[in-house]
């Protein structure tokens, strides 16, 4: 049953990208044929059966870095994907490994510090003020401030400090981010977009407020117009981001990005330059166009807007 449920979560992305196949140009459909083709026979299944293990913290934190260097180096098709779908099932499995949570930490009983164990002089202090707020003796609680995870259960507070080093999931969320624009394979481009938006729904507000302020926008204002592939993929990043982490966005990210995309969502529909024209008229028409994606932008900004009683 374990790896019946890896085996759908790294097929769930090629299954969502041919669902939408009337949109898709000829080489598009081959990519996805041989995505399909090579996540079967007796290789896939080893791979099903070695990521049936992800759910462990340790194994899944031995995974990332070579899984980084996979996505940096890697050349097929079919390895460059596969690498993707092993973010997914990560961000699924054991989303613990790209948050950065570390072992050291304390234990309080009873609002007494028991076992510090910390090489970071920052961390005592953001303990002490984070204690300061917090009620040991109070049932249950489980809470992330200043850069810890705060867990209790009875009358024991366990605090675990979190990002004390650069964290696996930052590192993903700003390689994922270029891939996500220059990736020449759409198939494999738009399976790093959609990774790209798993990892944003984990790691902290903050690291993706810098994606998109800092990265991702700039981009896209530097673009100069007439390049319709390149504000292609800028906004599809944007979309995945904001489609599977806009409620966990922090609320400075909103005014920028809504403002681009109250602009954006007026402007003329583009397909690729390596289109055909019937294949353009699809494209245009489809959900994945960037004014129909801006549109969408739009649309969740403003569900985000109300759910924080419109004020960002």
């Amino acid at each position: 049953n374990n790896r019946e449920s890896v085996r759908s979560v790294l097929n769930r992305g090629a299954s969502s990208s041919s669902s939408s196949s009337s949109s898709l140009s000829s080489g598009q459909r081959m990519d996805d044929f041989r995505l399909s083709l090579a996540r079967q026979g007796p290789l896939a299944d080893a791979l099903f059966a070695c990521l049936s293990l992800l759910d462990n913290h340790k194994v899944a934190c031995a995974t990332i870095p070579p899984l980084l260097g996979l996505l940096r180096r890697g050349v097929g098709l079919a390895t460059r994907a596969t690498a993707s779908s092993v973010v997914d099932a990560i961000c699924e499995k054991c989303p613990s490994a790209l948050r950065g949570i570390g072992g050291s930490g304390i234990r309080v009983e009873g609002g007494v510090g028991v076992g510090m164990q910390s090489n970071n002089n920052n961390t005592e202090n953001a303990v002490s003020s984070s204690l300061s707020s917090v009620n040991a003796s109070s049932g249950s609680l489980s809470s992330q401030k200043e850069g810890l995870l705060l867990s209790s259960n009875s009358n024991t507070l366990s605090i675990h400090t979190i990002g004390i080093k650069e964290s696996h999931g930052r590192k993903l969320l700003w390689l994922l981010s270029e891939l996500s624009i220059c990736e020449n394979n759409t198939t494999v481009r738009r399976c790093f977009a959609k990774s790209l938006g798993n990892v944003s729904k984990i790691v902290p507000a903050r690291s993706v407020k810098a994606v998109i302020l800092k990265k991702l926008i700039p981009k896209w204002r530097h673009v100069t117009p007439g390049d319709a592939n390149e504000r292609n993929r800028i906004v599809n990043a944007v979309a995945q981001i904001c489609k599977r982490a806009s409620l966990q966005l922090d609320p400075s990210v909103w005014p920028p990005l809504l403002a681009l995309a109250f602009i954006s969502r007026f402007q003329p529909q583009t397909a690729d330059s390596t289109s055909n024209q019937s294949e353009s008229k699809n494209v245009s028409q489809s959900k994945h166009s960037p004014s129909s994606q801006w549109a969408e932008i739009w649309r969740m900004g403003m569900i985000a807007r109300s759910t924080t009683g419109g004020v960002f």
